[in-house]
């Protein structure tokens, strides 16, 4: 268990806030560990405790895309500063259940939820027969068509089969064997759900037997739908279309053109950019960090550098040529050229990190064209026209600069300072004397509110935990 999660739920049990952990609960070790999510029912009334409970633990609102939000659900994202990992709560107040995509219905039984619960590794979860009776009914709402013909064929192949996914089925067997069926009798009567108990108990008795045919499941999931008719948020077309419209999206084709929607920050995001000389690792932070918040949060990635494309390629090849035949007038302007089309497409690329920023996504970028590598040589990012009193060269110039200018600065820049000898150990195939200049150009560097300097020097991991808990911070 993540400190976070221990040190939460040692709070809300000592402040008797009235809570537990509805569903999932044969993996509740790993969704403590951070692995899986954490779906808490609390009760409205104590809402206001609850929510000044995650406020002096950190945790952060986020929001889903539009079409997945529903009523009483909201997500919060918590760190654990021990291990750098992130830990994801959905906070319910209503239990909102139904088909795959759309979770049409909502069972007001929360309170009897929240009345009749037990403790597991300090978390309270409902007695085993009140999750078994809803188990059964989230799972077989959730049945999909596809994987009913799944179950039918192997049916005809003589197979046991069901169409429940792996994690359901040892929910199922772990709660069956928890469960006490008289208990369950009551349990099911005491809901209030009009349900037959029978359905409850003949399900169980083939699932449990290996017997489950492909019929059985289509007619308790048609029982269950029409037995929770009066139980719909919403009636008629709408949650028709809104079921195949997002089961449309999920072929493969389509979902590599246009990628899931992931949550975002509730107003604004933020624009992170990391700086550092060869082999300082920004590279590498960037991507483990992108990899780090994307497990629940919407993440852009972008790079500063120098784009690597088959035309720019070309372009360079030209310049090298032009050179070799001696036409040094041409080549400077060609590379000029060059220099002045990167200046622009760095700006536009500054407004296409604000834009992200705008509409609450974390933004990483590798790279960035700092005002103090302008006095070098060769700026590692930065103007490299040089100034000349007339002609294009000075206009070319001029513009150069002016989009440098024009550049929109990230939230937060982190400088990661490595001392050259070390920057040699992880960059050997650098030349030493351009290897140095950068490292000086780095090092040199002051911390301002938004620039901090990260002593790289460190093992790479403590170095991630460092910049996870500065970019967490920050959020």
């Amino acid at each position: 268990m993540l400190k976070i999660c221990n040190d939460l739920f040692v709070r809300l049990n000592k402040q008797e806030i009235t809570y537990c952990h509805w569903k999932s609960n044969s993996h509740l070790d790993k969704a403590l560990s951070g692995k899986t999510d954490l779906d808490l029912l609390v009760e409205r009334d104590h809402d206001p405790e609850f929510k000044e409970i995650l406020r002096e633990f950190d945790f952060k609102e986020i929001l889903s895309p539009v079409d997945k939000r529903f009523p009483g659900l909201h997500d919060y994202l918590g760190f654990d500063r021990e291990t750098g990992r992130l830990v994801h709560l959905h906070v319910h107040y209503n239990l909102v259940l139904g088909q795959k995509y759309i979770k049409n219905h909502h069972l007001p039984i929360e309170k009897y939820f929240l009345a009749n619960t037990r403790l597991r590794h300090g978390v309270y979860i409902p007695n085993a027969e009140l999750e078994l009776a809803f188990l059964v009914i989230r799972a077989h709402m959730k049945v999909d068509l596809l994987s009913l013909i799944k179950h039918f064929i192997r049916n005809l192949q003589g197979k046991a089969y069901t169409p429940f996914p792996a994690d359901i089925e040892n929910e199922f067997s772990e709660l069956i064997e928890e469960s006490d069926p008289a208990i369950l009798d009551e349990v099911i009567k005491d809901m209030g759900v009009p349900i037959d108990p029978g359905m409850f108990n003949d399900f169980i008795n083939k699932f449990a037997e290996n017997r489950l045919s492909v019929f059985a499941v289509i007619n308790y999931r048609n029982a269950i739908i029409s037995a929770l008719k009066g139980y719909r948020r919403e009636t008629g077309l709408k949650p028709v279309i809104k079921y195949n419209k997002h089961a449309f999206m999920e072929i493969r084709f389509l979902r590599y053109i246009l990628p899931a929607k992931r949550k975002t920050m509730p107003e604004v995001g933020i624009s992170i950019a990391l700086v550092g000389a060869d082999g300082s690792g920004k590279s590498s932070h960037v991507k483990d960090l992108t990899k780090w918040l994307s497990w629940k949060l919407s993440v852009k990635k972008y790079y500063y550098g120098i784009p690597k494309s088959n035309l720019l390629a070309a372009y360079s090849y030209l310049i090298r040529l032009v050179r070799k035949l001696r036409l040094d007038s041409l080549a400077v302007y060609f590379q000029n050229m060059l220099w002045l089309y990167l200046s622009w497409s760095r700006y536009k690329l500054s407004r296409t990190i604000h834009n992200e920023k705008a509409r609450g996504n974390v933004v990483i970028s590798d790279r960035f064209p700092l005002e103090s590598f302008y006095s070098m040589s060769e700026p590692m990012d930065g103007p490299r026209i040089k100034h000349e009193d007339v002609g294009i060269n000075k206009y070319m110039a001029d513009l150069e600069k002016k989009n440098y200018n024009r550049i929109i600065k990230p939230d937060l820049i982190f400088v990661l300072k490595v001392t050259l000898d070390e920057l040699r150990k992880r960059k050997k195939d650098l030349d030493y004397e351009t290897h140095k200049k950068k490292a000086e150009a780095v090092n040199s560097i002051v911390e301002t509110d938004k620039m901090e300097i990260i002593d790289a020097n460190l093992p790479y991991d403590e170095i991630q935990l460092i910049l996870k808990s500065k970019i967490w911070a920050s959020l």
